[in-house]
């Protein structure tokens, strides 16, 4: 197993091929977001492959972005409280960011595809593919 990094603040951990331990120290609260296709591009405004089988401070990728979502994390009581100040962050920086029509249409042919069927290519994973 490789040695253990440790990470400070958010964190963006992409799509691995292996497994990922992720364990928190004592007094540690750890809230986490599973984004669905084309969602964290949405956000981030990037190739999410270049994510893979990396994990990233979220300061390097987004440094206002982790500093807004520590500060609400740190206001926010307990439990939901967190998780409502996380996504109300979250929609508004989507909001701002507009929406991509790529990834729109991408989604509104996945909805439509029936269950069996293959997932129609995304535009992020066309231009992982263009840039390997």
């Amino acid at each position: 197993m490789p040695p253990a990094t440790r990470y400070h603040a958010s964190w963006i951990a992409g799509m691995q091929r292996s497994f990922l331990v992720i364990a928190g120290e004592q007094d540690t609260d750890l809230v986490g977001i599973r984004f669905r296709p084309g969602g964290a591009h949405a956000l981030l405004r990037r190739p999410l492959c270049e994510f893979t089988d990396l994990v990233v401070e979220l300061a390097q990728v987004d440094p206002g972005l982790a500093l807004e979502l520590h500060e609400r994390l740190l206001a926010a009581p307990w439990g939901l409280a967190r998780v409502e100040a996380v996504e109300a962050l979250l929609l508004r920086r989507l909001d701002l960011a507009g929406r991509d029509p790529r990834i729109e249409a991408w989604a509104l042919r996945l909805a439509a595809a029936p269950a069996t069927s293959a997932s129609p290519a995304s535009p992020a994973a066309s231009a992982c593919r263009r840039s390997t």
